[in-house]
Formats: C-alpha cells, structure tokens, sequence
C-alpha cells in the first residue's frame, strides 16, 4: 500500500474509532440512566426498540442531507456533535423520566447522523480493497477503548459525571479530525450519475430504454438488499436478545464487547479478501443465535451467552455496513451509503420487539425465527447471484489483476463498467457482451459510452490501447 494511501485509510480509521466510541459511549451513559429510573422489560422498550428507531431516523436524515445539501455535510457534522453533547447530559445524569426519554431520543438521532457521516467519509474516500479492514479496525479499536474506560473508577464511569468530561475530550478530537479530513463533498461530486447520451436512449430490442432497464436493475438489488439486512438483524437479534436486568449483576457489557471487537476484526479480513466470503461468513453466523435460544433455558453462564452473540454480531455489523457501501460506491449513489446500518438497525429493534413480545412463547419465537432465517438464506443467494456470480471472469492472473483494479479505481469505474472492460479487453463485440451479462445491446453501448468519457478515449480501440499503455507504464515502474 503506498504510504498517501496508507495515511488516508489511517486517518479515516481514526475518526471511524472516536464517532463510534463517542457514541456508544453518550448511548450507553443513557442506557444505564434508563435502567436506574426503570425495569425490565419497559427499558428494552425504550432504548432497545425505539432507541435503535430514532438511531435509524438519524441515517435517514443524514442521507437526506447527502442528497439535497452535500455542500454542508462538514459543517453539518460539528452542529451534530455539539446537540449530541448537550442532549448527553440531561440523557445521562437527569432522573426525570420525561427528560431522559426526550433527551435520550434525541441523543440516539445524532447517534445515527454521527454513524451517517463517517459512514458517508469511509465509502467516499477509501478504495474497496482497503474499506473492509479500515471499518473493522476503527469499530474494534474503539470497542477495546470503550472496555478499557470501563475499568476506570471500578467500572462506574457510566455511572458518574466522569462521563461527560470523556464524552467532552471525544467531541473535542472528533472535531479536530474532521477539520483534517478532506472535503469529501468533492468526492460525491465525482460520482454523479453520467448523462446519457442521445442514441442510449432509444429503445432497446424488448422495448425498455437501456436506462430504465439499468435502473430497474439497481433498484431490484437495492431492495434485496434492504430485505437481506433487515432479515439478518432480525434473526440475530432473536438469539442476542438479553434481559437488560443482566446489565451489571450477571455480566459486565464492556468485557462482553471485547469477543464483538474480535468478531469485527475477523470479518475485516475475510471481507477484505471477499465480499462473498464475509457473506458467507454472516450467513454461517446465522446458526449461533439459535444456539444460544436453545441454551438460555440451560445452566450456562450469562457471560458465555453474551460472548458468543456479540462475537456473532461482529460478522453482521461489518457485513451489513459494507454491502450498501460498496453498492452506494459502485453505483454512483453516495447518499446511500448508511442505509446498511439504517436497515440493520430496524432489523434490530424488530427482533428485540418480537423477543420482548414473545418471551413466555418460546416454540412460536423458534419457529418464527426460523422462517426469517430461511427467508434471509433465499434472499442472500438472490443477493450472491447478482452481485457475485454474474460478473465476468476476473483477470486470471495477480498482476492483471491488480492493474486492472488500479485502472478501474483511476476513472472510477462502476461495476457494470468493469464487467464491460473486462468483455472489451477480451475483444468481445457488443451482441456478445450483451449475452454474456444477461443485457440488451443499446445497454452495452450506453456502458462503452460511460467508459470512453470517463477515460477521455475516442473509441474502443483508444480505450484499449490507453488501457495497456498505462499497464505497460506501470511494469516499467516496477
């Protein structure tokens, strides 16, 4: 990795570990607020299912903002830090009922706002070979500095005032890293939608333009997507859902999070070689949440129950955050980009809700947490189909491999551009490539079009050739 590349994905790393550490640290001061004015089940109700709403309300605004406002997204973010400061402390120290759920409502929307931004700066400014392991560091970094601040003040920090004054100085770094991140609204500029040109949008052999086909495509994915995730977070909220009564006398949540830290890590790297892998690995993670219902009416200890849902959650988190990423990347749609923790967070709120309504019916819970199960399995394989499967052979060999990837990150280039490449630079004609992506031909033509402006080539031939020319450079360099 060259050292200006290492450097940004660092920087970005960074502050990926102070917005989530800020937040779940303000979020968790509220969580133990609530549990000292309340019980079980009314403080699940409250922080676990409407908590996660408004944490997803808050994605949804930031990518409102994206897409209507990307000029102010920086100064967008320092106004949400400084109202989530404030709302923190009535959320934390205030024993007024009222006043914590109003302020803990409003803390969890800039939770999701904060989650948005960062979200926003890892899939504008890091390329998808690094944006895997660049999340997974950040989250396990700042999951290990959340456990550690626990053992101030023999784990009462959460309790204290001393939560303010830690949320401060973290507000205080966060600011300041932004103010050295660059301005990523140039990078969402960069990834505007090409115009079409005029013969593009001519009707195609079936009938459908070729940019109605490409869209409806891409909207068809977007949804299964959404389902995917919402599915996922549903079934492993089923297993993860614990009475918060556990909080501070069975377990201790931070020391728990450490094995959610180690799951994070690993997924980075599976999905760092693969997003099929850390798929597969999430799907696979899937059979832990019913293991764990099977053996919470077992002796087993609280904290291996809790360990071992949380190292599962990892695999989900990293998964679900990256699938929009990469598609909000790819399909030139930046303002989408924290719509995967939008819908894993509904999904989360959903399971807790079912869990909670439930509880004494634990036959009905197995068995309808299994048709979600097979449902999100169905809907993964619909998901691997599209996104996996159907794209055209990879360069076979390493160093094609890698020039070709440098080439597309060059001219950002989506992936149905790299699948038209990839068929040009086998010399395929039109109707071939058309056959082999399942297309009509007018779409091929508008992709060839896309290409040769993105690339500044006159045609084909140019794109080739300008194509093995900055190969052939690159080996001379090497």
């Amino acid at each position: 990795m060259e050292s200006g590349v290492m450097k940004s994905n660092v920087s970005k790393a960074v502050f990926i570990t102070l917005c989530f550490l800020l937040t779940s640290t303000g979020w968790m001061a509220w969580t133990y607020n609530v549990l000292s004015v309340t019980s079980y089940p009314v403080s699940d109700h409250i922080t676990l299912v409407l908590g996660y709403l408004f944490q997803g309300a808050g994605i949804g605004v930031f990518s409102l903002l994206c897409r209507f406002r990307p000029g102010i997204i920086k100064d967008s973010m320092y106004a949400a830090l400084l109202i989530h400061f404030f709302t923190l402390i009535p959320s934390a120290l205030c024993d007024s009922l009222i006043l914590i759920l109003i302020c803990g409502f409003a803390l969890s929307i800039f939770c999701g706002y904060i989650a948005g931004c960062y979200l926003y700066v890892l899939t504008a400014g890091t390329d998808s070979h690094y944006r895997a392991i660049t999340l997974g560091v950040g989250y396990a970094a700042a999951i290990f500095a959340s456990w550690f601040l626990s053992m101030i003040g023999e784990g009462k920090i959460y309790y204290s005032d001393s939560v303010i004054i830690v949320c401060l100085v973290l507000t205080v770094l966060t600011v300041a890293i932004i103010h050295s991140l660059p301005q990523e609204e140039k990078d969402a500029a960069d990834f505007e939608n090409p115009v079409l040109p005029v013969e593009s949008m001519k009707s195609s052999v079936s009938g459908i333009s070729p940019e109605r086909e490409e869209s409806g495509r891409i909207k068809n994915i977007l949804i299964l997507t959404a389902l995917l995730i919402t599915f996922f977070s549903i079934v492993n909220n089923c297993g993860f859902a614990f009475p918060s009564s556990d909080i501070g006398v069975e377990i201790n949540v931070e020391l728990s999070r450490l094995f959610y830290a180690g799951g994070i890590l690993i997924a980075g790297i599976v999905n760092e070689r693969g997003r099929k892998y850390g798929g597969i690995c999430a799907v696979i993670a899937l059979i832990i949440p019913f293991i764990i219902l099977s053996l919470k009416s077992e002796p087993v200890s609280a904290n291996v129950l809790w360990s071992l849902s949380y190292f599962a959650f990892g695999f989900f988190t990293v998964y679900r955050l990256l699938l929009f990423s990469d598609l909000a990347r790819n399909l030139n749609i930046l303002y989408l980009s924290g719509l995967g923790l939008l819908f894993g967070r509904i999904g989360d709120a959903a399971g807790e809700e079912l869990c909670l309504q439930l509880s004494n019916h634990f036959v009905i819970l197995l068995f309808f947490s299994f048709l979600v199960f097979a449902a999100s399995v169905f809907l993964f394989f619909c998901i691997f189909n599209l996104l996996y499967v159907q794209e055209s052979p990879e360069p076979k060999h390493e160093e094609s491999l890698v020039m070709f990837n440098r080439f597309s990150r060059q001219y950002s280039l989506s992936i149905r551009e790299r699948e038209v490449l990839r068929c040009l630079l086998e010399e395929k004609s039109n109707i071939e490539i058309a056959d082999v992506l399942s297309v009509s031909e007018s779409t091929v033509k508008y992709h060839i079009h896309n290409l040769l402006k993105k690339t500044g080539c006159r045609n084909r031939v140019s794109l080739i050739a300008s194509y093995f020319a900055g190969t052939d450079a690159e080996k001379k360099e090497n």
